[in-house]
């Protein structure tokens, strides 16, 4: 099994400032979706965005990430443990959980020994739901000063990001694919925090790295232009959903 290799340690502030929570009814929907609400594991967890809300639908969450830095800057609950680990290499009990999730994250993992993982930790009748956003949408300028700054950053983005931005349809599962309801992303941001979330990607921090120039820096003009001042706008995202449940 090949390491996975940690994008996001180096720029942890940058993560833990610019991502967002997902939709309380996606939670539901998640929580309905089990028999059980004993154990969930949020696998991947970053800064804790996905379990945070879990830890109010289940009695314990395990969330656990490859960064320490990225771990660091989660918030503490009392029912949330997290722990440094590959996604491959839990160290939970057989057959203990009774929810699984990977948020944005799934895209990194060496799937094989993770499907084995997911079948080794789940109880029967346990639920895997893991999901990835694409781009975000404001309004049509702002759109439109979005496309100069992805194609500036296009040639930087790590080669297993691919499954990301073709929305996860080619990625097989483990067990029957479950029905589920479509989830968007709505966060009320200023420009500040547009351009924070934007910082946060992958091939940002690559492109900077290889040619000294912050991108998103670089394009401030731009965004300034078409969304001046502190005024707040609504930026939504399309969330890309897959669910299933161990026989």
């Amino acid at each position: 099994m090949t390491p996975a290799r940690d994008h996001f340690s180096a720029i942890a502030g940058q993560y833990a400032r610019g991502r967002f929570g997902y939709p309380s009814s996606l939670f539901d929907y998640l929580r309905d979706s089990c028999s059980s609400h004993d154990l969930a594991w949020d696998c991947a967890t970053g800064t804790g965005q996905a379990a945070l809300d879990l830890a109010t639908r289940f009695g314990q969450v395990v969330a656990t990430d490859i960064s320490a830095e990225l771990l660091a800057q989660a918030p503490t609950r009392t029912n949330v443990t997290y722990r440094q680990c590959p996604a491959e290499a839990s160290g939970l009990a057989p057959g203990s959980v009774d929810l699984i999730t990977v948020a944005q994250a799934i895209h990194w993992f060496d799937l094989v020994p993770f499907w084995r993982e997911v079948d080794r930790v789940l109880k029967p009748g346990g639920v895997l739901a893991f999901w990835c956003y694409t781009w975000p949408e404001v309004e049509p300028a702002i759109d439109a000063a979005l496309e100069a700054l992805k194609q500036t950053i296009a040639p930087f983005w790590p080669e297993k990001v691919a499954p990301v931005h073709n929305g996860y349809v080619d990625l097989t599962m483990p067990y029957p694919e479950l029905p589920h309801p479509a989830f968007v992303i709505r966060q009320s941001w200023t420009r500040e925090d547009f351009l924070a979330h934007l910082s946060s990607w992958s091939a940002v921090r690559y492109h900077r790295e290889k040619t000294g120039r912050d991108a998103v820096a670089d394009h401030n003009s731009i965004f300034s232009a078409v969304w001046p001042g502190t005024l707040s706008k609504t930026v939504s995202w399309s969330l890309h959903l897959k669910v299933c449940r161990k026989p």
